[in-house]
């Protein structure tokens, strides 16, 4: 479903509730970026299963140069509450776009990609997307959007490789 409300336009992949009873609702990004996760090896803390944490707290909190870490940037940059996701988010992402298939051949991945370009957006690609978490100073976890895979791959942090926004609201 696509959402467009105060400036904010996505794609619906996931509503959420919490052990707190809040209910969250997740967007995609219309578009999708090929960029380092960072120019240099440093650790970040990076290891909350939120994405709008680990993209706010290194550079808000620990006030690192975000100039240093091109897919945080790039995802910033979309405009206030957009992150890079978390692993756990681009999983629910994966999951979303597959209809639990995971194998980017899957029906519903064309599904969504026609939604994407039909309203300007940039269709997924077949191909390893950046999460937000760490798993060391130099390397971080990425999802697999192809082969039936999820797999948290740990590669190096200044290989180029792609980053969808996220955006998360409450509505409750």
């Amino acid at each position: 479903t696509l959402y467009n409300e105060n400036g904010v336009k996505g794609v619906i992949y996931a509503v959420t509730t919490d052990n707190k009873g809040n209910t969250y609702v997740y967007l995609m990004s219309m578009d999708e970026e090929d960029l380092q996760w960072s120019t240099k090896y440093e650790w970040c803390n990076c290891s909350s299963t939120t994405g709008l944490y680990n993209t706010n707290d290194p550079f808000d909190y620990w006030g690192m140069d975000i100039n240093n870490y091109p897919a945080f940037k790039w995802c910033k940059e979309h405009g206030e509450g957009w992150f890079l996701p978390s692993s756990t988010e681009m999983h629910m992402m994966w999951e979303a776009i597959t209809d639990g298939e995971l194998d980017f051949k899957a029906a519903k991945v064309a599904d969504y990609n026609k939604l994407l370009t039909d309203n300007g957006g940039e269709p997924f690609c077949e191909t390893y997307y950046w999460s937000s978490n760490e798993s060391s100073e130099d390397m971080v976890e990425v999802i697999a959007f192809m082969d039936k895979s999820y797999v948290c791959l740990e590669p190096y942090k200044d290989r180029t490789y792609t980053a969808r926004a996220g955006y998360r609201f409450k509505v409750n």
